[in-house]
């Protein structure tokens, strides 16, 4: 693996500390980014930090491809740092390339990651809420709490077909997603899923809320289930370049 370049390392930190409204500093280091990609293309960091700003920009079709070319990269290099793969992983989880993701997962199994192995669960449950690939994350870790939600709830089957569905209909447009249990008591916890979009306006969002609520209504078994337990929600970018359309 080359050297990593500085510029992106600076400009990663730089991504951690955005927020929502940052657009107009995100357009500037995005674009920086890009120059910095093109110039170091065997620079794994540089792709992943590249990726990762695409991502908080809903860039959705864009982050896609610069993860797959982030992996075809990984594959060619003799090494590569926990921390950078599991930087990787995250973005190929994010744009739903699965089978890639698991396999750079795997790729950590027999290594001690210490600090790092709690991102490393965070990503393979990520992954396997979003896509139903819950046998496969229950091997790696049984006792998580999002398994013990959903079994607890009877919600396990059906979970892969449903999510399938959503992922059918809405995928493409997905540039990042997150899943976490919300509540104060093991009663009325709901699971949240939230699913960032490159959606431009106000408008945009309702139309991929209501798509993702009919393919709900349209799978076996409806979603009347679902109710109080789980919560769909739909936005646009993470971090909009520019202010979002009504």
């Amino acid at each position: 693996m080359t050297l990593p370049a500085l510029k992106s390392v600076a400009l990663h930190k730089r991504l951690q500390s955005f927020e929502a409204h940052h657009g107009s500093l995100l357009a500037e280091v995005l674009h920086e980014l890009a120059q910095e990609a093109a110039r170091e293309p065997r620079n794994l960091i540089a792709s992943t930090t590249y990726n990762n700003a695409l991502v908080l920009a809903g860039k959705a079709r864009e982050a896609r491809a610069e993860a797959a070319r982030g992996f075809e990269l990984w594959r060619s290099l003799p090494a590569v740092s926990p921390e950078i793969s599991l930087n990787l992983a995250a973005g190929l989880g994010d744009a739903g390339l699965v089978v890639q993701a698991k396999r750079v997962l795997a790729s950590l199994d027999e290594r001690a990651l210490g600090e790092l192995d709690a991102a490393r669960v965070e990503i393979a449950a990520q992954i396997a809420v979003r896509h139903g690939e819950l046998e496969w994350f229950a091997a790696r870790r049984p006792d998580h709490p999002m398994l013990e939600f959903l079994a607890r709830h009877e919600l396990v089957e059906g979970w892969q077909a449903r999510q399938s569905a959503i992922e059918a209909a809405l995928g493409e447009r997905v540039s990042s997603f997150g899943a976490s249990i919300v509540g104060i008591d093991g009663v009325h916890d709901r699971l949240a899923l939230y699913y960032w979009t490159d959606a431009d306006s106000y408008a945009e969002i309702d139309q991929l809320q209501d798509q993702l609520l009919d393919v709900l209504e349209g799978v076996p078994g409806g979603s009347s289930h679902l109710i109080g337990r789980v919560v769909f929600t739909v936005y646009g970018p993470e971090i909009p370049l520019e202010e979002l359309r009504p």
